[in-house]
């Protein structure tokens, strides 16, 4: 009975606690951490330019997705790493792939 209770209490303030930790970044943190990241990928449609200076409808929604996933508290490796395995590692900019290999 008792485990049953944490149990509950765990899973009803689990989502509060995730909640707060996503909430912390403002959006001036947020908008910074998505161009940081954009300025790390190639734009697969242009040659030469990376997603945050691609005027493609492609970069728009990474740049959405990117949002999303520093919203949802996922680190700019990580984001890296998405965008890496489903489109290969020339969408990585060279100077990032070199730090990753450090």
């Amino acid at each position: 009975m008792i485990r049953s209770g944490l149990l509950a209490s765990a899973l009803i303030f689990t989502p509060a606690a995730v909640a707060g930790t996503e909430a912390t970044l403002s959006d001036a943190d947020v908008a910074a951490r998505v161009m940081a990241v954009a300025q790390s990928l190639n734009s697969p449609l242009v040659e030469g330019q990376t997603l945050a200076n691609s005027g493609t409808e492609f970069a728009a929604t990474a740049l959405e997705l990117i949002e999303e996933q520093v919203r949802a508290g996922q680190s700019d490796d990580e984001i890296r790493a998405y965008f890496r395995q489903r489109y290969g590692s020339a969408m990585v900019t060279p100077a990032t792939s070199q730090e990753a290999d450090k």
